[in-house]
C-alpha cells in the first residue's frame, strides 16, 4: 500500500489524506497480521505516514497538516477501540470539567506548530494577547513545581478547553472514568487518575508514530513542555519553517 502523500502537487502532501490513508493501513495490517494489537497498527500506519511526510522535503503546511490529520485519525479509530475492548464502566469527562487541565502535558513540535496556527487564526488580537501573558506566567514555573501547585493550564476559561479543536494527542486520549478522584487530584491530592486503557493506549500509540517516524526521517526527537513549546511556537518569526531548516527553537521546551 503506497503512502499518498508521493503524490504531490503543489498543496500539503500529509493533508492529502494520512487519515483516510491510516484507517486503510490498519484494516490492512489486520489482515497481515490478525493477532497484531488494534492499538500496535495505529501506531505503525502513523509511523510510516510521518516518516514519509517528514522525510520528503516538508514545508510547515505539511508538518501542520500531519499533526492534524494524526488527531483525525486516532478520533475517527477510537469507535472500534471501544467496540473491541468496551470500558467497564460509563466515562466521567463532559464538557466543562477542566480538573486534568492542570498537570504537565507532553506535545511534539508538530502539534505545538498547529497549535499556535490555530490561535493566531481563530483568536482576536487581544485574546491572543492575554493568552500569551498567561502562558509566559506558567511556562516561569518550572513543570516539577507547576505540577506540585495545579496550577492550570493557560487554554482553560470557565473549566473550558479553549483550543478543543486543536488540543494535542496527549489531552485526546485521556479519559476518566472517576470524577471524583480527578477533583481530588485538582485540590492537590496524590492520586492515580483510573482512565479508560484502551483509549490512552490508541492516542498514545499515534503519538509514537508521530515520534518515531520523524526520528526515521532524520529529526530530533523532541518531546516539550506544551506550555513552553507553545509560548515559543507563538513567540518566534517563521518557527516552523526554522525547525524544519535544523534550528533547536524548541530547546528550552523539552521535557527530560
Amino acid at each position: 500500500m503506497a503512502w499518498p502523500g508521493k503524490r504531490g502537487h503543489g498543496r500539503s502532501r500529509a493533508a492529502e489524506g494520512l487519515a483516510e490513508w491510516g484507517r486503510a493501513r490498519v484494516t490492512a495490517l489486520l489482515v497481515d497480521d490478525p493477532r497484531l494489537p488494534f492499538a500496535d497498527r495505529a501506531h505503525i500506519a502513523t509511523r510510516e505516514a510521518a516518516a514519509a511526510v517528514m522525510g520528503d522535503k516538508p514545508r510547515p503546511a505539511d508538518l501542520l497538516a500531519l499533526a492534524a490529520e494524526a488527531a483525525v485519525l486516532a478520533e475517527s479509530l477510537a469507535p472500534e477501540s471501544r467496540r473491541l475492548e468496551p470500558p467497564q464502566r460509563p466515562i466521567a469527562c463532559r464538557a466543562g470539567c477542566g480538573h486534568c487541565c492542570h498537570t504537565i502535558v507532553m506535545a511534539i513540535p508538530a502539534e505545538v506548530l498547529r497549535l499556535a496556527a490555530h490561535i493566531q487564526r481563530r483568536f482576536t488580537p487581544a485574546a491572543r494577547a492575554a493568552l500569551i501573558e498567561r502562558l509566559r506566567a506558567v511556562a516561569a514555573v518550572a513543570p516539577p513545581e507547576r505540577l506540585a501547585a495545579r496550577m492550570a493550564c493557560p487554554m482553560l476559561a470557565d473549566d473550558r478547553c479553549t483550543v478543543y479543536e486543536a488540543r494535542p494527542l496527549k489531552c485526546r486520549g485521556l479519559e476518566s472514568m472517576d470524577v471524583e478522584v480527578c477533583k481530588r487530584g485538582a485540590r492537590g491530592e496524590a492520586v492515580e487518575v483510573p482512565v479508560y486503557a484502551a483509549h490512552h493506549r490508541l492516542f498514545d500509540r499515534v503519538l509514537s508514530g508521530l515520534i518515531v517516524g520523524a526520528i526515521e526521517a532524520g529529526r530530533p526527537d523532541e518531546r516539550l513542555d506544551l506550555v513552553r513549546g507553545l509560548l515559543i511556537a507563538l513567540e518566534t518569526p517563521d518557527a516552523a519553517r526554522r525547525w524544519l531548516a535544523g534550528e533547536p527553537v524548541f530547546a528550552t521546551a523539552r521535557l527530560e
